[in-house]
């Protein structure tokens, strides 16, 4: 796997990350 790929992967499980986090009720901090 290139870098490139490897960036655009972790940007976007990055996003997936943040927006299954947004979903969550916030009770995390």
């Amino acid at each position: 796997m290139s870098f490139r790929q490897s960036k655009r992967w972790f940007t976007r499980a990055n996003m997936d990350y943040w927006t299954t986090l947004n979903r969550r009720p916030k009770q995390y901090t």
